[in-house]
């Protein structure tokens, strides 16, 4: 399994950062900005989903659509990446979602996991890690890797 780290520079998610980042933002935008980038965000990180052929019925006629081959599966890190779950599932709404809890030792300042809800199996599925708060990144490393390990 490979990890790939994709930099988004789009303006609607850089307006929408100034307004999280700001000291006086109140809290219920936070929250709209948030999802808002989560939306943004995810949007890219799916665009590259495998799809298939489907036969629909329109009211006029079959044609052919397209849908995601397989759903991803959707991992917030407890609790900073819960900003971002309604937003995946909104986009994905039939996407498994794990979860995983890191926090960080005061005194060493390494991740120390405290939960691990996965789906059983991972093999074969791409993995969408939510995270919005990146400090050191520690505890999306150490999530990417209890991943890898799965």
């Amino acid at each position: 399994m490979s990890v790939a780290v994709h930099v988004v520079d789009h303006p609607l998610i850089a307006d929408s950062l100034t307004r999280v980042r700001a000291k006086d933002t109140p809290n219920a935008l936070f929250r709209q900005e948030l999802e808002r980038i989560g939306t943004l965000l995810i949007a890219e990180a799916t665009k590259g989903l495998p799809t298939g052929s489907v036969s629909v019925e329109t009211p006029l006629t079959t044609t052919l659509g397209r849908q995601l081959s397989s759903q991803p599966v959707v991992v917030p890190v407890l609790r900073a990446g819960l900003g971002f779950l309604h937003a995946a599932q909104d986009l994905l709404p039939n996407a498994d979602v794990g979860f995983i809890g890191v926090a960080r030792d005061e005194e060493t300042h390494q991740p120390k996991p405290y939960v691990n809800k996965l789906p059983e199996s991972l093999a074969g599925r791409q993995v969408i890690v939510l995270d919005p708060m990146l400090a050191t990144g520690g505890s999306l490393a150490h999530t990417c890797h209890l991943l890898l390990e799965r």
